[in-house]
């Protein structure tokens, strides 16, 4: 639904005068002031564009502008900058909700054209009633390939590959870290041109490399200058370790003879002398020295490089060889958001979470990323992982946040980086080629978030919520549910049948679940061949989806379904959605590596959600390391699936309650956990040897996703009688409160889990002076009473009701928040409800 209101279009700078609740725009010809009611910014019009010239926290008139105004906000590099000329044409205001996928807010947008480059730009800006931040996007239109002029952005070592094919071995990944099962590999031949180096300076040589699939490869390692003049054999012959040989991953390390850097650059050349092929998963080259180089790529990997550097010597240069871990930040196309920030002295708090769920289940692969940086900036700072910047000022914090699909181990399309100096801080990535910029309509870059707030743990932490939850707000009819999906109990398609699916119905109504999700298999024949497209086959469903959902209505339950992302066309879902009155779809295996599959992506599902008037949303999925969606991007169409955790296979994947509970832990520190689906699982089957999950009990490991969308992720029917009960109890007691955790904010609380620590989380309720607290005294902690420290309670005289036992009971919070807590019981856990 869009309401528009009358606005003022000029042709040239006129003026206007807009507002929408506390939310107002106005423009004189030359000054832009939006205002939220809590937060305002202001631009100056220049020949070149819109410049900023304040950012204000009206509740404490802080004024964070505090660089000479100079840059415009946005910037197409090779095409736009402070030296082209253009003019606006045409600037509006209206009320918007982005036809139903966001809250209701002051739209603005001004028009640009950039005659001399034939190219147009649109800056939108959504001002939310009463936010303490604005979102801002650029659009394109025109022909920018035709006068765009490549500029290299990169100033570091780059390794372009002459001779071999990148890889990627997911089973092997199983086996090893990431960064070894990327890889390239030839049956003859390595070779790779490494640039950017300097004659002058000496440099170490470091290679990686492991086999998989085979044994006895034995490869050669020489260096030659760029002419093939100067050749200098490294190693004559050496075998590669192999997994068949229980050997580890070997790295190895040479100085590079001074002689091959004719021009800067030299050849890497890994030939076979025996066996199969050659392999190569990483190349880094340290450089004798003390600078600091900006190094983009696989984050961890290259902290623990650092960390291990030989004394004297820095890290110049980093490759991972295979084809997922790419970071293309000389591909950078412009900039989307400038704010004249002087970071000189300001704490600067980077913030990211992980993808690849799939191989993060261990005890040190944590979800979120953090650094925080105090010392005062260098000349210039850059971050390519983070998704989120928090710039701290005493009290006081600024937050930027990229809406894109980042994550911290995969850059995705153009994400960009954080670029901070004395004059400002830059946002960059459009997530637009020059070829993508199309003549006759606006495709539009990464959208900007710029938030203010109070520089306290809870302050950045509620800041950055409030405006996510404007930016992405809770629909009750079709947010709040606890879902079912039939794969994670290790059976794969066979359980995606008409019948199973009645029993799961049945299981589930009794368990009090509200979805029922059909996974893959359902378009699959018995063979496991999909025959008819999207649409169920006879052998699975020999009445198509009418008798599932006939059941599924008798019980006031909804359905889900499963599809690959990308293949499945509008068509199928809306036909699907006709026969099955499916509620959910789950989108599996995407992988969008260029903004046509992003926007494909996007309009598709826009489009079928808009079909069923908002009665249908969507699940993305995280689970790989393929660009896909990321933590603060498209989550207006639906939640996350955050992970599988099954019972027993793979073994990378299997269920353990306490690194559950981390992964939602983690996300609960900087995003609205209930746009995330956290798994339950059937302890009873889970592989006693890979997990301790058969150490806990059911109602634990239920009560473990109830501040976020809880997924079982499992048949329920294999649940014991006795374990139904358990876990029917729990979910009775949730779902009398659930609506009023959907309007709160959750929090993580305690310690972080380790499988020994008190945990859990906080719901706090903006305006009802309410909340709810789940307390887990996790499996190995000895402690049976525990001071937490509550948030937004100092001093206060809080009452308390167990919700599964209906008691209640009283406690003053102290000066800093905290109250104690009693669990008697090791793997217990507390489910609260308090007022103040």
């Amino acid at each position: 639904m869009l309401l528009i209101f009358p606005f003022f279009y000029c042709q040239g700078a006129n003026t206007l005068d807009e507002k929408y609740g506390h939310a107002s725009a106005k423009f004189d010809g030359e000054k832009l002031v939006v205002n939220t009611g809590a937060f305002e910014r202001s631009w100056v019009l220049k020949p070149y564009g819109l410049v900023t010239t304040s950012i204000k926290n009206l509740t404490t008139g802080k004024n964070w502008a505090t660089a000479e105004p100079s840059n415009c906000d946005w910037e197409y590099y090779g095409l736009i900058d402070q030296n082209t000329q253009g003019k606006l044409i045409g600037i509006e205001a209206v009320e918007s909700t982005d036809s139903g996928f966001t809250s209701p807010h002051l739209l603005v947008v001004a028009e640009f054209q950039y005659p001399e480059v034939e190219t147009f730009v649109k800056y939108e800006i959504r001002a939310y009633p009463n936010a303490e931040g604005l979102f801002t996007r650029v659009a394109f239109k025109g022909l920018p390939s035709k006068y765009i002029e490549k500029v290299n952005r990169e100033t570091n070592i780059r390794f372009n590959l002459v001779d071999g094919k990148e890889k990627y071995d997911y089973a092997m990944h199983g086996f090893t870290e990431d960064y070894i099962a990327n890889y390239v590999v030839d049956t003859k031949k390595i070779e790779y041109l490494v640039e950017g180096l300097d004659k002058a300076k000496k440099y170490e040589v470091n290679l990686s490399w492991w086999d998989f699939k085979t044994s006895n490869i034995v490869q050669r390692v020489s260096v030659s200058s760029v002419d093939g003049e100067n050749v200098y054999e490294i190693i004559n012959a050496r075998e590669v370790p192999s997994h068949l040989k229980k050997q580890k991953p070997e790295e190895l390390s040479f100085e590079l003879p001074p002689n091959v850097l004719l021009d800067g650059s030299f050849r890497l050349i890994i030939e076979k002398v025996s066996g199969e092929k050659v392999t190569l998963s990483e190349i880094w080259i340290n450089e004798k020295g003390d600078k600091n180089h900006y190094i983009a790529g696989n984050t961890d990997r290259i902290d623990l490089l650092r960390e291990n550097m030989k004394d004297g010597y820095t890290l110049a240069g980093y490759l991972n060889c295979g084809e997922r871990n790419k970071v293309e930040v000389s591909q950078i196309s412009g900039r989307v958001d400038f704010l004249p920030v002087d970071a000189a002295k300001l704490t600067r708090r980077y913030v990211g979470y992980y993808n690849d769920t799939q191989h993060r289940n261990k005890r040190e692969t944590h979800l979120l990323k953090e650094e925080l940086l105090t010392a005062p900036l260098p000349e210039n700072e850059k971050n390519t992982w983070a998704s989120v910047l928090y710039l701290e000022d005493r009290d006081e914090v600024l937050i930027v946040v990229k809406e894109s699909h980042k994550c911290v181990n995969q850059y995705g399309y153009d994400t960009g980086d954080y670029e901070l100096s004395k004059q400002g801080i830059s946002n960059t990535g459009t997530g637009l080629s020059p070829v993508e910029v199309l003549p006759y309509r606006y495709r539009h870059a990464w959208a900007s978030w710029v938030i203010c707030g109070e520089n306290s743990d809870e302050g950045r932490q509620l800041a950055l919520k409030k405006f996510e939850r404007q930016r992405f707000p809770v629909n009750p009819k079709t947010d709040i549910y606890i879902i079912a999906n039939t794969w994670g109990s290790d059976r794969g398609i066979n359980a995606a049948t008409e019948s199973n699916a009645i029993i799961e119905l049945k299981s589930q109504h009794y368990l009090g679940i509200d979805v029922q999700q059909i996974d893959d298999g359902w378009q699959k024949n018995n063979a496991g061949k999909q025959t008819v497209g999207w649409y169920p086959t006879i052998d699975k469903f020999p009445n198509g989806f009418e008798r599932v959902k006939n059941v599924a209505d008798s019980l006031g339950m909804k359905l889900g379904l499963w599809f690959a992302a990308q293949p499945v066309k509008l068509q199928e879902m809306k036909d699907n959605h006709d026969a099955g009155g499916f509620s959910y779809y789950k989108l599996d295996f995407a992988n969008l590596r260029n903004h046509d599959q992003i926007e494909q992506m996007i309009e598709k599902i826009r489009a079928y959600e808009l079909y069923t008037d908002h009665k249908s949303k969507v699940n993305w999925d995280v689970t790989e390391n393929a660009p896909r969606f990321g933590y603060f991007w498209a989550k207006e169409y639906g939640c996350v699936f955050l992970e599988n955790r099954k019972p027993k296979f793979p073994e990378n994947v299997v269920y353990t309650p306490y690194l559950v509970l981390r992964d939602l832990w983690h996300l609960s520190k900087y995003c609205n956990l209930n746009k995330f689906q956290g798994s339950v699982q059937n302890i009873d089957k889970v592989d006693t040897l890979a997990s301790d999950a058969y150490l806990h009990n059911h109602p634990y490991s239920a009560a473990i996703p109830l501040m976020s969308t809880p997924l079982f992720f499992q048949e329920t029917q294999f649940y014991s009688p006795e374990a139904k009960e358990q876990i029917k109890k729990v979910l009775t007691a949730y779902k009398q409160v659930r609506y009023d955790i959907y309007q709160s904010f959750v929090f993580p609380l305690g310690e972080e889990p380790d499988n020994a620590s008190w945990t859990g989380f906080q719901a706090h309720h903006p305006t009802k002076n309410i909340g709810f607290i789940n307390i887990f005294r996790e499996i190995n902690n000895s402690e049976s009473v525990k001071k937490i420290q509550l948030k937004f309670l100092k001093n206060q005289k809080i009452e308390f009701t167990d919700l599964m036992t209906n008691k209640s009971f009283s406690f003053r919070a102290d000066k800093d928040g905290f109250v104690e807590f009693n669990i008697d019981n090791a793997c217990d856990f507390r489910m609260l409800k308090y007022s103040y």
